[in-house]
């Protein structure tokens, strides 16, 4: 990776453009548990062998918390009862499974079902509270589990004050009877997910912890409605982030137990194109798609299932998955998780410090005495955190070692091979000192790629997708390729996450033959947040790439972000916002935004001019000549590619202005369909052109653009003409150099 480039676009903008050219569980999502009622047997006198056993759990610290649904004693012997803090007996009573238990020092808590109807009524509440206390104590319980998972709508305040009065209600009840009784409430992998409008504050409050249930992520699918991830990381992070830190107050991270799921799905797939496994449309709760089109796979069936199916891993969920036939022959997916997988999530709640882990369900290993049994029980098992506080230093170690290990045969064992025609297409590209044409592009279509001017361009960034064919052309013209290197707050401030996702980063680049990585962080950053500018410098130093740049007024560290990459990518565009109407790139503005780099004493060469290809559109209350009264609340803003900001232009070309001071054009038209009015603030050919020389006078290293996929691809006169007019202004790569053919090109003789 000597010759690996790593961008920091940094952005003198106020948002970042997404529209241009251009999850959650079940109530009941499993058929492996739900049970409506059970038998309880009575115990007037302690059943066990020792008696000591019949004594409550005291003990208080972190949290293994197993659901068992597997009334059966040689599931039980063989759990490794030095990681389990807490069972929890789903859809049974068993004393037998309470006295070995206890005679680990475990805890064993009844599940507590409850419907609308019991806790909309007080009296009901009451009736429900006696009904689990006289359970738990006939049968020496330490705890008891709330697992209500219907909807509750927003604007239902009653049914969710009801619900969080009787974890209050039971809460206190119980604790005041038996003050070491645990109460635990079971929760959505993310708050108000598959509309769950709950009191997640108060139901934390009034309880020991909540269940996160990083699992079913996709009960609700929007987008494409493909096989997905059932426990993807960055959802996980997601979640967790919005339940610590965003709602009406903060839960305590010693409120938190992440939840992971011991199963995986399996899709059966309506249509396979490459990677993707498009599923049939099965709705849940409004939503068109959801996992209710697969079904739940016990992690115990997964090995049977996988056969000779080679295993490929998701960079993006840092999960695994595999393509299989049916016997029907249609082809299927099956996503779930591994043991390194897991190890994954646990990392990332002890990062957090939260209570503990737990897991759906203990049961659904392989309990056979087979060597392959034994062989799956030691690796679930051994990746779960101890019940003991562990030192940090053995922690380190444990997972030191994980991170440290070969990933590529941990997940996905196999090198990928050159698919270039010419397999030296495959060699990076050497040159990483010179001059930039660095573009953006988010459409993955080779019959545009084949179009794009090579001869002026030194980098493409695949923005939003991966393609090793854009990688191939690119290389066949000396162009570098670029991936996009996103990244979430909670991957910044967690140094084992930040680990992780520098190691996948790499793991993309090298499995795709890729020159560099391209950050696009756009956090705000205000002056006393130091933590999280240490904490995002610190990411580019793991890593070394290219940085997206933004304001240079944001508290981010650039001299030493600076000393880190290859050089910033100055968004030079966005610059007047939703909410005011101006330009989008400012001749002035621009350069006085490159000058506060350079006033920062980061070298020149370290600086590239991002440039837009598009427009920004402003809808009118009142327009009176070229006088636009803008919608004060941003409504119906807009962002236009160039392309389609030429068509409309076309219609009414008497209305092309120019700013002579922003040095940038303008036009104002009324839609007459609508009747609605607009003014198109943007660049063309001749306001590109004095930016290019701006940059060149500068000294700086180059320049580049925001989308390259912007103009008209289509191979027609106008297609080609507009694609001239773009690319011509475009300074010329030649080896250490750029140079400018402005005069031949003939933007600087007042063209429009």
């Amino acid at each position: 990776m000597d010759f690996f480039q790593v961008h920091t676009s940094l952005v003198l903008q106020f948002g970042l453009l997404t529209l241009l050219c251009l999850p959650s569980q079940q109530s009941q999502p499993a058929q492996f548990y739900r049970v409506s009622s059970y038998s309880v047997p009575v115990a007037k006198n302690c059943p066990c062998s020792n008696p000591q056993w019949c004594e409550p759990i005291t003990s208080t610290g972190k949290e293994v918390f197993a659901f068992s649904t597997s009334n059966d004693v040689s599931h039980w012997k063989l759990y490794d009862w030095s990681k389990v803090t807490t069972i929890v007996m789903f859809g049974y009573v068993n004393q037998s499974l309470m006295c070995l238990a206890h005679s680990h020092s475990v805890r064993v808590a009844i599940l507590g079902s409850v419907n609308n109807e019991t806790f909309m009524d007080p009296e009901l509440r009451k009736k429900w509270i006696a009904q689990h206390m006289n359970i738990s104590k006939q049968n020496f319980l330490d705890g008891i589990n709330f697992d209500y998972e219907s909807v509750i709508k927003e604007t239902e305040t009653d049914v969710r004050d009801a619900y969080t009065a009787l974890v209050r209600e039971t809460n206190e009840a119980f604790k005041k009877e038996m003050p070491h009784f645990q109460v635990t409430v079971d929760v959505a992998w993310k708050p108000n997910i598959d509309l769950r409008f709950y009191d997640y504050v108060g139901l934390a409050e009034n309880s020991d912890f909540l269940f996160v249930m990083a699992y079913d992520e996709q009960s609700q699918i929007f987008g494409e409605c493909l096989a997905l991830p059932n426990s993807g990381l960055p959802r996980a992070g997601e979640g967790l982030l919005i339940y610590l830190k965003k709602l009406r107050k903060e839960i305590p991270p010693s409120k938190l137990v992440l939840g992971v799921p011991w199963y995986g799905y399996h899709y059966p797939c309506s249509k396979k194109d490459g990677e993707k496994c498009h599923i049939k449309e099965v709705p849940f709760r409004g939503v068109n798609c959801s996992d209710a089109a697969g079904s739940q796979v016990a992690f115990a069936e997964i090995p049977k299932m996988k056969s000779s199916s080679k295993t490929k891993w998701n960079a993006t969920s840092s999960t695994p998955y595999f393509d299989c036939t049916m016997s029907s022959g249609q082809p299927c997916q099956v996503h779930y998780d591994i043991g390194y997988s897991l190890a994954l999530k646990y990392l990332l709640a002890r990062n957090l410090d939260l209570r503990g882990v737990g897991m759906w369900n203990i049961d659904l290993l392989d309990y056979s005495n087979t060597p392959e049994g034994q062989q799956m029980r030691q690796e679930m098992f051994s990746t779960l955190p101890g019940k003991e506080q562990e030192s940090s230093t053995q922690t380190r170690t444990f997972f030191q070692k994980l991170l440290e290990s070969d990933v590529r045969d941990a997940r996905a064992p196999y090198k990928a091979a050159c698919p270039c025609s010419d397999p030296k297409l495959c060699d990076p590209i050497k040159d990483t000192t010179r001059k930039e044409v660095f573009a953006f592009s988010n459409e993955n279509n080779e019959t545009q790629w084949r179009l794009f001017d090579w001869s002026r361009l030194t980098t493409v960034v695949m923005f939003n997708y991966i393609n090793t064919s854009l990688m191939c052309l690119a290389h066949s013209h000396g162009v570098r390729a670029v991936a996009l290197g996103p990244v979430d707050q909670l991957t910044v401030v967690t140094p084992a996450l930040r680990h992780l996702w520098v190691k996948q980063q790499m793991q993309i680049v090298q499995d795709n033959f890729l020159d560099g990585l391209n950050f696009d962080y756009e956090h705000t950053m205000l002056p006393p947040e130091h933590y999280y500018r240490d904490a995002f410098t610190s990411l580019v130093n793991e890593t070394v790439a290219v940085v997206n740049a933004s304001n240079v007024n944001m508290a981010y560290d650039y001299p030493a972000l600076a000393k880190a990459i290859d050089f910033f990518f100055i968004m030079a565009y966005d610059e007047s916002g939703t909410l005011h109407n101006g330009p989008n790139s400012g001749y002035h503005i621009t350069q006085a935004g490159v000058e506060s780099f350079l006033k920062k004493n980061i070298s020149a060469s370290k600086l590239v001019m991002g440039l837009p290809w598009y427009g920004d559109v402003y809808q009118c209350v009142s327009l009176h000549g070229d006088d636009c009264v803008i919608e004060p609340t941003g409504k119906g803003f807009g962002q236009w590619g160039y392309n389609h900001i030429a068509s409309v232009l076309e219609t009414v070309p008497n209305r092309y202005r120019w700013n002579d001071s922003s040095l940038t054009p303008y036009f104002t038209y009324t839609e007459k369909s609508t009747n609605i009015s607009r003014i198109i603030q943007y660049d063309n050919p001749r306001s590109l052109s004095l930016k290019y020389q701006l940059a060149a006078k500068m000294g700086i290293r180059g320049v580049g653009m925001f989308l390259i996929d912007c103009l008209d691809y289509s191979d027609t006169p106008r297609g080609t003409a507009q694609r001239k007019a773009m690319f011509d202004p475009l300074p010329v790569w030649n080896r250490s150099t750029l140079y400018y053919e402005y005069e031949a090109a003939g933007w600087l003789k007042g063209l429009s």
